[in-house]
């Protein structure tokens, strides 16, 4: 049986662990944000991704961190305690903190998919307050447009391309217009570069970006934001 000191040692050292594999983890998603753009980036994209990235860097920060801390603070954590070494002790640590962090991060990220999440498909760039709406995932194009709340006037249009449409840089750039104007006609938005026709609680349209994407054009459809 374990005394009460060999139980904190082992909690501690799980959580000096699990601080490193959260450290490793938002190293690996600043990587694959940086490379791939997240907005722009389909699902099969951001799982290879992760797992080329995030599974390495987890287990490396849990794993480095917990020597680390050993090495500084000696008398909490010893090189060698009951035939088990540091290093050994660090690994199973890390391993440990890294499966909690790589099963409950995702399972946290998905749970709150609400709103949040389907504005950083669209890229981040509908964000006044209004009637929103926002195109669903798996799309080429990641659309979002707020309405005033009569509906009689857009405040804000944005699109991203995905990695799907073929654009060249696509997923990288983002495209916005928050000058606003009066709808052509009810439930019906008309603009150089984007139509929307808005039935209720769901819309589509059509989209052209002659300077992301030119000689193409895209079919969307969205639905309001909750």
């Amino acid at each position: 049986m374990w005394s009460t000191v060999e139980t904190m040692r082992v909690l501690m050292g799980v959580l000096v662990a699990l601080l490193g594999a959260v450290v490793g983890a938002a190293g690996g998603v600043a990587i694959i944000y940086a490379l791939s753009g997240v907005e722009g980036a389909d699902a099969l994209t951001l799982v290879a991704s992760g797992v080329f990235f995030c599974v390495p860097l987890t287990l490396g920060g849990a794993v480095a961190t917990g020597l680390l801390w050993r090495r500084l603070f000696p008398a909490v954590f010893p090189s060698s305690r009951q035939g088990v070494t540091g290093f050994a002790a660090s690994v199973v640590y890390g391993i440990a903190a890294s499966m909690l962090v790589l099963v409950v991060g995702p399972v946290v990220v998905i749970s709150s998919w609400g709103t949040s999440g389907r504005d950083l498909l669209a890229g981040k760039l509908c964000e006044k307050p209004g009637t929103r709406y926002i195109s669903a995932p798996g799309q080429k194009v990641h659309v979002c447009f707020t309405l005033t709340p009569d509906r009689s006037t857009w405040v804000e249009i944005g699109w991203r391309f995905g990695s799907a449409s073929g654009c060249p840089g696509g997923s990288r750039g983002a495209t916005s217009y928050d000058w606003g104007d009066k709808l052509a006609s009810p439930g019906q938005i008309t603009e150089p570069d984007f139509t929307a026709t808005i039935r209720g609680a769901r819309a589509s349209g059509v989209l052209k970006d002659s300077a992301v994407c030119a000689g193409k054009k895209f079919k969307w459809s969205a639905r309001l934001a909750p």
